[in-house]
């Protein structure tokens, strides 16, 4: 009797733990890669995985959660979730999310491990950890850029055709080749691509080169220098195989500086028969800066240049100026519209010089004129000086200075 009592106990402990281990069993995720773009993953590229989870089980899962964790070469990209909240997924039932991952440079090739780790409910505590392979190779680049070059010189505020000669390096065929330029927008600069931003070759032979056009606008805001717009490319071999790779082209905007040159005086009006001061000033009207600028100021049959006719500037910036005075001597029968000779040097941001002459216009005038205009009060100011000495002489002659003499 006391060995039924004791197999009847031990049954019922069975019992009492089976209902609790078939409700852990009812519930099973399968997580499982279903494909990733490109195949191989490429080291130093990124790879786009699509992971799938599944029930297995019996029961539902009741709020299923899935993360991916970074593990060597696979790391997160900033800007893109790592979590997925799956939900309710019925007996039977299945969901699939893409994760964009970086593939480290150093990573080997063969399959390498993609950690994640899931529940069937976020409530438990009970997470399972699991590696997914995915297979990487070194990639072997099959299009390659052969040449660059832009028909005309860029400038800003105009439109340009970069032109890219593109060769297939594979001893096979390449399909549906696409490579799609991207646009450059930054503080000083922004070239974007005109029309179709994407060319498409559908087939490559082996070794076979293809010439591509690309049209671009350079906006007139944009500063004069050596910009890099990124080239992305894709293509299929023979067996369906997706390859991408990422490419920068480099565009070099340049233009010519736009100076004016003003001079003027520095005491408001260019007087014949004087000194005057001449005030010279360089003005950057474009939108390329001017570097190394050298002025100097040339003699005429109007004046000639007292003292030093030379100054070296250095770099003028887009719409700034800079200013220098020049001590000369006017002639006075100088012409009314009196030419300065101006020699100018000077380069742009990339170190093409240039070397102009060019004559600039000064009005002059005459104390005459200046005195009929109303220019000036100086004639007036002679006639107050000799009216006071008149009235002086006057008055020492009423009191007799002038005819006293002098007592022996």
């Amino acid at each position: 009797m006391r060995n039924v009592l004791l197999i009847l106990a031990f049954m019922g402990m069975v019992l009492a733990f089976v209902p609790c281990s078939a409700a852990q069993s009812s519930v099973a995720l399968e997580v499982s890669v279903t494909k990733y773009e490109p195949y191989p993953a490429v080291p130093g590229n990124y790879v786009d995985v699509w992971i799938s989870v599944k029930n297995v089980g019996m029961a539902a899962a009741p709020d299923a959660e899935l993360e991916v964790l970074e593990a060597f070469p696979f790391s997160k990209l900033e800007g893109y979730e790592y979590t997925w909240h799956v939900g309710r997924l019925s007996p039977g039932e299945s969901a699939v999310k893409m994760f964009r991952l970086a593939v480290d440079r150093n990573a080997v090739a063969g399959a390498n491990k993609l950690k994640v780790k899931y529940t069937s409910d976020t409530s438990s505590d009970v997470w399972v950890v699991k590696e997914l392979d995915v297979e990487v190779q070194p990639y072997q680049s099959f299009i390659s850029i052969e040449e660059v070059k832009v028909n005309g010189t860029p400038y800003p505020g105009t439109t340009s055709e970069l032109v890219l000669k593109v060769k297939n390096g594979a001893s096979a065929y390449l399909k549906n080749v696409r490579l799609t330029l991207s646009p450059l927008v930054e503080e000083n600069a922004r070239i974007v691509p005109l029309g179709a931003s994407t060319k498409v070759i559908d087939v490559m032979a082996p070794l076979e080169e293809k010439e591509l056009v690309f049209s671009l606008a350079i906006d007139s805001g944009t500063k004069a220098g050596v910009y890099v717009l990124p080239l992305s490319i894709s293509y299929y071999d023979e067996a369906g195989t997706i390859y991408t790779q990422n490419e920068n082209v480099g565009v070099v905007v340049n233009g010519k500086p736009q100076l004016k040159v003003v001079v003027e005086s520095s005491n408001d009006y260019v007087v014949r028969g004087r000194i005057n001061d001449l005030r010279v000033s360089v003005i950057n009207t474009g939108t390329v800066d001017a570097e190394f600028v050298e002025v100097r100021v040339g003699n005429s049959e109007d004046f000639v240049v007292l003292g030093e006719s030379e100054k070296y500037i250095g770099s003028v910036e887009s719409d700034d100026k800079e200013t220098f005075v020049v001590n000369s001597y006017v002639y006075p029968n100088a012409h009314k519209n009196m030419v300065v000779p101006i020699h100018l040097e000077y380069m742009d941001v990339m170190g093409s010089k240039y070397v102009e002459d060019r004559n600039v216009v000064v009005k002059t005038y005459s104390m005459e004129e200046l005195v009929k205009y109303g220019a000036t009060n100086e004639t007036h100011s002679k006639y107050i000086y000799l009216v006071i000495f008149l009235l002086v002489l006057y008055f020492a002659w009423r009191k007799g200075w002038l005819t006293k003499k002098k007592r022996k």
